[in-house]
């Protein structure tokens, strides 16, 4: 299965298959059928961090659908 590696939070790299489809908050929240203050509040939801500020610091956050969903889910049956 071919990878492309996308910059996480602190700088290291992680795996993401290609075929997944990296959505932004605003996206997230509409396939989702949530608010983006709703998404904006699960402190612990799967999300990457892409592309560097000029300090270094990855700044974009994007959100893998299927990652999110599997959260959920574990999430409500706990």
């Amino acid at each position: 299965m071919q990878t492309q590696k996308h910059t996480a939070e602190c700088a290291s790299l992680r795996e993401v298959p290609q075929a997944a489809k990296l959505l932004k908050q605003a996206e997230l929240a509409r396939e989702l059928g949530v608010a983006e203050n709703t998404v904006r509040s699960w402190k612990d939801c799967p999300r990457m961090y892409i592309g560097k500020s000029s300090s270094g610091i990855a700044r974009r956050v994007r959100y893998d659908l299927d990652e999110v969903k599997a959260w959920l889910k574990k999430a409500r049956s706990c």
